[in-house]
């Protein structure tokens, strides 16, 4: 799901980006560093919000869990 939001939010902004570029003042619409560090904090987000909950999950005794 991480790569897919990635692949399409960064189709989305280069789309985005025609629409945009005249609006700019000596900035790049289609930034290459701004893209990679936005994926970058998507990706690393994504895994930190599932690895979390995982980690705690696997601490349990599934006995215990299971009789409430």
């Amino acid at each position: 799901m991480i790569a897919v939001g990635g692949v399409v939010g960064a189709g989305a902004s280069v789309w985005a980006a025609t629409y945009i570029a005249p609006l700019l003042f000596q900035v790049d619409a289609r930034d290459p560093l701004a893209l990679l560090a936005a994926a970058a904090i998507l990706a690393a987000t994504g895994l930190l919000a599932g690895w979390l909950p995982a980690r705690q999950a696997s601490r349990l005794d599934p006995a215990a869990a299971l009789r409430g």
